[in-house]
């Protein structure tokens, strides 16, 4: 017998004997997936993370300094925005004083191979472990870093608590529905499978070759970064026109904008040593996307690019090729390369772009090209109409240049997708493992057959 008799799924409505009532008496710790994904995570070895624990400092939380008073540089300061799927994110980081992070947040100093668990928040129930690059680092109140020493790979530890079964274990032993929070004791109770070292092994090298393909990305991405500034700083960082009139050239002046601000960009051919062409010179052709239908969001096979880049995934495709894609509205300024088949709604322009351009580098200009309001129309919604697009002003650049910038984004978001993939395989092996259809011949090594 299960202990339990399903009688709807959705709703959750389930019968459960005595035998398995436990101190719980809410509904969300009974729900029938949770129930189940318990049977199959106890067919194998495991142990709960309080087994696993040797002492209280395995299992600490962290606290907010007072006041939030946070430092532009000292001790890293980990908020729940910057734990993601097997990764703490960097780039927003802020910082606390040395004093601060060694006596008020002590018991909560990070160290190498901790996994850290969001434990409220909209951020909830996300797990990293924690690399060399990350110290030194505090945590906030709404985390917990968790050491299991010896018995369990930090690595395979992030990526079961990320795959299906530990988000299971994470939100059963929860509270709250709309805000939901774990506390100390619901986290000893999360249930752990503790398959043969060298399978943890297995699968934990997936994430850590995933980390270190996001480490070489962040750095490719400052390469471009710093190569950009060194020829194009003064574009980027160029002082908008703050006059509210000025002289206009004839030679600028067109039948179709006789509005102030679409002359700020003009400023540029002030700068010495640089030469601008309009963005037509460049430009071969132009569309703008199409709108979607509900009966054709079927399917998941292309990327769906919208003003904000891509927002979902399609069963068609409305272009296939290399383009710029540059919003028409809403996320002015946005702009991203597609390659290959993908669908673009109505809300972007789809540019083609003469040989002689590296759409990368373009793309990289273009984000932080200083004047998009000068080529925008309307005062509620902004838009950028394609007459207008055509006299985005763009450096003449050597193409050598732009294809080292460009090489640089290209091998970075190369190294990202590779990780993300890493990830999704290091998760999904976790899961084969507790259904029993994990391949135990790839990892080399003789391993017991219960599993």
């Amino acid at each position: 017998m299960d202990g339990f008799i399903t009688v709807k799924r959705q709703p959750n409505i389930i019968w459960i004997y005595d035998r398995i009532i436990n101190d719980r008496i809410d509904c969300n710790y009974y729900k029938v997936k949770y129930i189940e994904d318990d049977k199959l995570i106890q067919r194998g070895p495991y142990r709960t993370i309080g087994e696993l624990l040797r002492n209280k400092k395995d299992l600490t939380g962290g606290a907010t300094p007072l006041g939030a008073n946070y430092l532009n540089d000292g001790v890293k300061f980990i908020r729940t925005q910057n734990v993601e799927c097997n990764w703490i994110n960097l780039d927003d980081v802020v910082y606390i004083s040395d004093k601060v992070h060694n006596t008020l947040l002590k018991r909560s100093i990070l160290e190498e191979n901790d996994v850290l668990l969001t434990i409220t928040g909209a951020n909830f129930g996300k797990s990293a472990p924690v690399r060399k690059q990350c110290l030194p680092a505090n945590i906030s109140q709404h985390s917990v870093r968790i050491h299991l020493k010896d018995k369990i790979d930090p690595y395979f530890l992030s990526s079961y608590l990320n795959c299906s079964y530990g988000q299971s274990q994470i939100y059963k032993h929860s509270v709250g529905f709309t805000r939901p929070a774990i506390d100390y004791i619901g986290i000893k109770q999360i249930k752990i499978p503790t398959p043969h070292p060298k399978v943890q092994k297995y699968i934990g090298n997936k994430v850590r070759q995933a980390e270190r393909l996001r480490e070489e990305a962040k750095v490719l991405k400052e390469e471009a970064w710093k190569l950009f500034l060194e020829n194009f700083q003064d574009v980027v960082n160029y002082e908008k026109v703050k006059i509210n009139s000025k002289w206009v050239s004839n030679d600028y002046l067109t039948e179709n904008n006789v509005i102030p601000n679409f002359y700020k960009q003009f400023d540029l051919f002030k700068i010495k040593d640089k030469e601008f062409v309009y963005f037509e010179a460049l430009q071969q052709d132009i569309k703008c996307g199409i709108p979607v239908k509900k009966d054709m969001r079927l399917g998941s096979e292309y990327p769906f690019y919208g003003a904000s880049g891509i927002v979902d995934s399609i069963g068609e495709y409305n272009f296939d090729g290399d383009y710029l894609i540059i919003a028409q509205d809403g996320s002015i300024g946005e702009v991203n390369v597609a390659r290959g088949k993908f669908w673009a709604n109505n809300h972007v322009w789809v540019v083609t772009i003469r040989d002689g351009w590296d759409l990368e580098f373009l793309q990289l200009y273009l984000q932080f090209y200083p004047f998009w309001v000068s080529v925008t129309t309307g005062s509620v919604v902004p838009k950028v109409t394609s007459e207008n697009l055509k006299k985005v002003l763009v450096p003449k650049t050597d193409y050598d240049l732009q294809e080292k910038i460009g090489l640089c984004i290209r091998k970075s978001k190369n190294d990202e997708e590779v990780a993300a993939n890493l990830i999704q395989e290091a998760k999904k092996d976790v899961e084969d493992l507790i259904e029993g259809t994990f391949d135990y011949s790839k990892v080399q090594a003789t391993v017991p057959e219960s599993r």
